[in-house]
């Protein structure tokens, strides 16, 4: 009697086993798209939210280019990536007139392309919107690690900024050298929000090996806003070695720069994320996770002339601080 009592134990522990194999498996492969699907039809009401619009985009304060690692020029990013949002956002956008939009990258608007005219080397502004779309987020939760390069094991990232990266962007890259006219020095400077600080490091660091094999000579300068962690000491390491001018804003009451985790611990692997080394670390506290996300709570910190905020005043608004300098 007790052997059959134990036989039947078993088989019902085995079979519930198998069951939860079952159901986990048929999750792994439908919930993502559920998810997906779930969180675009709820970005589909998002366009009409002010989080989307910019409404003081004052770009024609600019007569230049400001000169890099200033306030300045600070302030003139900000407003490119406001622009971005807005182009993304369906709103109009009045540019300076030495500021030329030449193309939109990737689909669903992730990047914009700019022409400075006036400047004495020619000079491009690349732009990266950050999340906005429900498979933006879920790959914005992936927060696993993988090879940048493919050939170091060692340089690691964000397992789901680089597939959106090589998924929307990378493809239209080698044909980015087109649009660019060839002479004695090509400046790129790009900047990104959030999840477009990745997308603004990964397509210089890509184009720098690109015009390296072409021969072309090109300065590259990078500032960004708001960024999460991208990858780990060793990916940290080798974007030093490869661009030499990389700044990161940083606002302390915003939760977005902590994440990932420094230490990320999965099944049987433990990942490790390194924070930037330049960063202007900003202390401005809106009393809203999102407000202190936003990029116009930055201009708070940098503007000398932008004093409001959609009518909120700040709980409190520190002066922003160097943590490493340039060099």
């Amino acid at each position: 009697m007790i052997d059959v009592l134990t036989f039947i134990l078993c088989f019902c522990i085995l079979l519930i086993l198998v069951l939860a194999i079952v159901l986990f498996l048929y999750a792994y492969l439908h919930t993502k798209n559920y998810v997906i699907s779930i969180l675009s039809d709820i970005s589909k009401y998002l366009p009409n939210n002010s989080e989307y619009e910019y409404s003081e985009i004052k770009f024609n304060k600019f007569e230049e280019l400001p000169d890099y690692h200033s306030d300045e020029m600070s302030e003139f990013l900000i407003y490119c990536n406001m622009a971005t949002y807005n182009t993304y956002g369906g709103y109009p956008v009045e540019y300076p007139a030495f500021m030329n939009p030449i193309k939109t990258l990737g689909t669903g608007k992730i990047g914009q392309v700019y022409k400075v005219e006036d400047a004495h080397a020619l000079t491009y502004i690349l732009v990266f919107r950050g999340t906005r779309t429900g498979e933006e987020l879920i790959n914005d939760l992936d927060s696993v690690q993988v090879s940048f390069t493919g050939k170091r094991d060692d340089i690691l990232v964000h397992r789901g900024f680089h597939r959106l990266w090589k998924d929307t962007i990378l493809p239209e890259l080698d044909n980015l050298g087109d649009i660019f006219n060839v002479g004695d020095c090509i400046n790129i400077i790009a900047t990104g929000h959030s999840l477009g600080s990745a997308n603004s490091l990964f397509t210089c660091l890509y184009l720098h090996g690109m015009f390296k094999k072409m021969g072309i000579s090109c300065n590259f300068y990078i500032e960004n806003f708001t960024s999460p962690r991208i990858g780990n000491d060793k990916f940290i390491s080798y974007l030093k070695e490869k661009v030499k001018h990389v700044i990161t804003h940083i606002n302390i009451p915003d939760i977005v720069p902590n994440l990932p985790p420094v230490t990320l611990s999965t099944l049987g692997s433990t990942w490790i994320y390194k924070d930037f080394d330049n960063i202007r670390q900003h202390d401005i506290q809106m009393g809203s996770v999102s407000v202190n996300h936003r990029l116009d709570t930055y201009l708070l910190s940098i503007s000398k002339d932008y004093h409001t905020l959609s009518g909120s005043v700040p709980i409190w608004n520190y002066p922003y601080r160097i943590i490493e300098t340039v060099t």
